[in-house]
């Protein structure tokens, strides 16, 4: 009988469940596969300290793939009053609620924790890191960029007439753009568009920069959950 899988509500929405989102692959005999927490009203993600070796093996680009683009920060229910305010309001306006998230698992209030600029979520007990949409968006761009200028700083590498640089740019804002397919919205999404339609050449050059980005978000994750947990 398959092991059920258990689901955990989300930090952030009220009365919404998580979702399990596979990321990587299943070897003959061994389970490979990742299922990390992942919330589609909200766009955050639970990941936690075990899952690091795992991590590790994960094509980061499926992560993408499950997340949807989101244009605006999250407004969130305020989990006192019930009212709407932004998700990196303090507190709410209304009733004074102090913006803390529960775990999703143990259920215990989280920890506020910072590295390198990112502002996290984290549960000590559990060891467990909640990211939300823009923290991980955040971890893309400085990731991305700093891809971009890897491959800029190489030999025969991107130019700034270069159609994979136009793409690669737009893609700070849209990482949806290679891994979920043209769907994203907005002006450099449509810009990217047009790109690639003018420029193949671009795809090979695009999707190499976009894969090593993708790869070094991970990366940045196994770094920050073995920093608030060794």
């Amino acid at each position: 009988m398959p092991e059920l899988e258990i689901r955990y509500p989300c930090p952030v929405c009220l009365g919404v469940m998580m979702e399990k989102t596979a990321i990587g692959r299943v070897a003959i005999g061994q389970r490979k596969t990742l299922l990390v927490d992942h919330c589609g009203r909200c766009g955050g993600v639970w990941f936690e300290a075990g899952e690091v070796h795992l991590l590790r093996d994960s094509d980061a680009r499926q992560l993408w793939e499950a997340i949807l683009p989101r244009e605006e920060t999250f407004r969130m229910q305020c989990h006192g009053c019930h009212g709407f305010i932004d998700r990196n309001d303090e507190s709410c306006a209304s009733c004074g609620w102090n913006n803390a998230l529960a775990c999703p698992i143990c259920q215990r209030p989280m920890q506020t924790a910072t590295h390198e600029g990112v502002k996290l979520d984290a549960c000590k007990t559990c060891k467990g890191v909640w990211f939300d949409h823009d923290e991980l968006s955040f971890i893309w761009r400085l990731e991305l960029s700093t891809s971009i200028q890897r491959h800029q700083d190489q030999p025969g590498g991107l130019t700034a007439g270069d159609g994979a640089l136009v793409v690669a740019d737009a893609l700070m804002y849209s990482p949806w753009l290679v891994f979920q397919g043209a769907h994203a919205t907005g002006h450099a999404a449509a810009v990217s568009v047009e790109a690639l339609t003018h420029a193949p050449e671009a795809i090979a050059g695009v999707a190499e920069v976009a894969g090593e980005a993708a790869g070094g978000v991970f990366m940045t994750i196994i770094e920050i959950l073995g920093d608030l947990f060794s």
